[in-house]
């Protein structure tokens, strides 16, 4: 029995470490974080997501709350109360909405971009050359 609660001991001491002041969580802490979840969607599944994993997607839907308090805690636990509210300022500018309006096609174009850089590198990488064909 000792065993579990010199793990709920550490688990504790691991989750005040994460905090950035070390100290406490706070509800304002939380709420600030809440509402930066709810404004940059960090917990919102993309329908690509959603299309590319149905059951994740049905289980995300039923359980939405908890991913959001789920990411709120993970933003609570690494920032600031002041670096919460400089992101909530910024996230509410017109650059901020940009951001986050444009953040999926600039994802698309990383990973485009990325794999043209990696086809210039095929032969170091060991892969076969894209011109070849496949038998």
């Amino acid at each position: 029995m000792r065993f579990g609660w010199v793990i709920v001991a550490l688990l504790a001491a691991s989750l005040t470490a994460c905090q950035p002041s070390g100290g406490r969580l706070t509800a304002h802490a939380m709420a600030l974080a809440k509402q930066l979840v709810a404004i940059n969607g960090t917990a919102t599944m993309t329908a690509a997501q959603a299309q590319h994993n149905p059951a994740l997607a049905r289980v995300n839907a039923a359980h939405r709350q908890e991913f959001v308090d789920a990411a709120a805690l993970a933003f609570a636990q690494t920032f600031t109360v002041g670096e919460l509210q400089d992101q909530l300022s910024f996230y509410q500018s017109p650059g901020g909405r940009a951001v986050i309006d444009k953040t999926p096609q600039v994802g698309r174009l990383y990973i485009r971009n990325t794999m043209l850089v990696l086809d210039r590198y095929r032969t170091e990488l060991g892969l076969p050359n894209s011109a070849s064909k496949a038998p």
